[in-house]
C-alpha cells in the first residue's frame, strides 16, 4: 500500500497500429485518465512513440485534447521509448508506477525491453506488456496480457488498470 501512486500508458504509433488498433488504443488512455482522475493521489502519464516519443499527458500539462491527437511512424523501438518514459517519469514522481505498454508486434529491440523491464521493476514501476492482437509481449516482458478481441479493448483495458490500483 502506498499514499500515491501513478498510472503511464506507453502507446505503439507504429505504421501498424494505423486504423482499429489506433482508435482504441485512444479510447482506453481516455477511459483510464477519465477513471482515474476521480481517484486521490493518482497520476496519469501517457506517452506515444515510434520515431520519436510523443508526449500526450503529463503531471504539469494541461492539455486536454492532446490523448485525441496521436499518430504514427514506421518503427516499434519499445525498449527505447520505456528508456525515455521511465526518466521522464522518475523526474517528475518518486510514485509507484503501473506502467502499461500498448503494441500490436514485435519490438524492434527485443532485449532492450527485456533490460528495461527488469531495471523499471527494480525503480518501482510494474511493467505490462498488453499485445493488441498479438502475442509478441510474452517474449518481452515478465507480466503481459493478450487482447484478441479489439471490440472490448478499451473497456477491458480501463477495467484493468482500476483493478491494479484497488489492489
Amino acid at each position: 500500500k502506498c499514499t500515491s501512486a501513478s498510472v503511464c500508458l506507453v502507446i505503439d504509433e507504429s505504421g501498424s497500429m494505423r486504423g482499429i488498433k489506433e482508435t482504441e488504443a485512444r479510447n482506453a488512455a481516455v477511459l483510464i485518465n477519465e477513471a482515474i482522475k476521480r481517484i486521490d493521489n493518482v497520476r496519469f502519464f501517457c506517452y506515444g512513440y515510434s520515431d520519436n516519443l510523443a508526449v500526450y499527458a503529463e503531471t504539469g500539462r494541461e492539455d486536454k485534447f492532446a490523448l485525441g491527437s496521436t499518430s504514427h511512424y514506421n518503427n516499434t523501438p519499445t525498449g527505447e521509448a520505456m528508456s525515455l518514459v521511465h526518466q521522464r517519469v522518475r523526474r517528475l514522481t518518486s510514485d509507484p508506477v503501473l506502467l502499461l505498454v500498448l503494441t500490436d508486434g514485435a519490438a524492434a529491440d527485443s532485449e532492450r525491453v527485456r533490460e528495461m523491464d527488469r531495471k523499471m521493476r527494480e525503480d518501482g514501476f510494474i511493467p505490462i506488456g498488453v499485445g493488441i492482437l498479438c502475442d509478441s509481449v510474452k517474449s518481452t516482458f515478465k507480466e503481459y496480457i493478450e487482447m484478441d478481441d479489439i471490440s472490448k479493448f478499451a473497456l477491458e483495458l480501463a477495467s484493468l488498470t482500476k483493478g491494479k490500483l484497488d489492489n
